[in-house]
């Protein structure tokens, strides 16, 4: 005599019942850790922006003997620096038939997701800026030593203007290094570091040596390695003719979602950071 059958769900597939979050998981983009910590440009970029600068001057001696005049004169008007704009989108498309047939909001969420997959973009166009630095420390990974020496150099290229301590030295550096960052003396001790405070501050950023240290994952990275750097706000400038701006429309049947910004992004400065670059991640 046959045994009854065994109901399974893979032999009741009419049976077994699907359920489905209602809402929709967010993907992950990185957080603007750098645009907004540097210069902006005042008005809108236009065409084509133009970065007036001064140049240093030298002092001379006037002799005793000197009557002062004839004297030489110092030439104080520097090279300007140009910032030109880029125009930077991303755009969802979907049907009526898909409109009808969901059970959630796509263009509100969707709007949300495309915004901060531009956000990331705006960050990352800038941290571009660092690789075409002339005052460079490359190593495999930082240590005291390379953390030390650039904000020494800083200190040394921007003639003393800037010194740890004042609130004004900033860094930021590929997550790749925080390993090794966080293996500085600087960020753990907090006879060096200055203060009282944990070694990780907010989550957000670390304090060494009375400079703030960012973290990202869109550091610039090329052949090189991470461009990492070490800066001051005014070593960067960022330039804005539209900021973010959501846009949804519907053409016949169409619907269609844009985030669009144009900026653009340049070195004011360049001896007022110093590119750190790292060729081995630290992550294992």
């Amino acid at each position: 005599m046959a045994s009854p059958p065994v109901l399974t769900p893979t032999g009741t597939t009419g049976f077994n019942r699907q359920s489905w979050q209602d809402t929709v998981e967010a993907a992950t983009y990185q957080k603007i850790m750098f645009a907004d910590t540097i210069d902006e440009y005042p008005g809108k970029l236009l065409n084509l922006g133009n970065v007036r600068k001064y140049a240093r001057a030298a002092a001379s001696t006037l002799a005793q003997g000197d009557d002062g005049d004839g004297l030489t004169p110092v030439n104080i008007a520097g090279t300007p620096i140009t910032v030109t704009p880029v125009g930077r989108f991303i755009q969802v498309e979907w049907s009526a038939n898909e409109e009808a047939q969901i059970d959630f909001d796509l263009k509100n969420g969707g709007g949300n997701e495309i915004e901060r997959g531009l956000a990331e973009a705006v960050d990352a166009a800038a941290l571009a800026n660092v690789a075409s630095g002339t005052n460079i420390i490359s190593a495999a990974a930082i240590t005291a030593t390379e953390w030390r020496q650039a904000v020494g150099r800083l200190g040394q290229n921007t003639n003393g203007m800037f010194a740890p301590g004042d609130g004004q030295i900033k860094g930021i550096f590929s997550f790749t290094q925080y390993p090794a960052i966080m293996a500085i003396d600087e960020f753990n001790h907090a006879d060096v570091r200055g203060d009282g405070e944990n070694p990780t501050v907010k989550g957000i950023f670390t304090k060494g040596g009375g400079i703030n240290v960012r973290f990202s994952s869109v550091i610039f990275q090329d052949g090189n390695g991470w461009h990492n750097c070490v800066y001051v706000p005014s070593a960067f400038v960022i330039a804005w003719n539209q900021r973010t701006k959501s846009f949804f429309e519907q053409t016949e049947l169409l619907f269609r979602m844009n985030v669009f910004n144009n900026h653009g992004s340049n070195v004011k400065h360049d001896a007022r950071f110093v590119a750190v670059r790292t060729t081995a991640s630290q992550l294992g």
